[in-house]
């Protein structure tokens, strides 16, 4: 539980590196990650611009911890994609969930009957748009 905890300390003040040595100890210290330390590195990789490594350690630390990835890390990791831009990996993110056996949380629950190629769009949209709003901004 302490381990946790600094890590949400590392977390909020993105410090990866840190974050890195925090989860060496734990594993030389036998200390077997949960879904709550999964949940803190997706959020701090994310919040790092590091959505790749977000999705390895999705991948890996539920081989290590021997569990599975609850509701609230993959909606975790959902929200990662879409602060990172990338509104199609947020829509994969959803599908895998629901293939891994796992229902939408309170929090992504509205999102099952959302037309999600439509939401993708329309995100996309958004961002271009407000990309492009920024940049005609610093044309004048």
């Amino acid at each position: 539980m302490v381990y946790n905890t600094i890590l949400d300390g590392c977390t909020r003040h993105k410090r990866t590196d840190l974050a890195d040595a925090i989860l060496k100890s734990m594993g030389d210290q036998g200390i077997i990650p949960t879904n709550f330390t999964l949940g803190i590195l997706v959020k701090l990789y994310s919040r790092n611009r590091q959505l790749d490594v977000a999705f390895r350690v999705m991948e890996t630390m539920p081989k290590q911890g021997n569990f599975v990835a609850n509701a609230q890390v993959w909606t975790c990791l959902m929200c990662a994609c879409l602060t990172n831009n990338a509104p199609d990996k947020a829509v994969k993110v959803f599908h895998d969930m629901k293939l891994a056996g796992q229902s939408p949380d309170t929090k992504t629950a509205h999102l099952s009957s959302v037309d999600w190629s439509a939401a993708a769009v329309s995100i996309k949209l958004y961002i271009w748009s407000t990309k492009s709003t920024t940049l005609m901004g610093r044309v004048r």
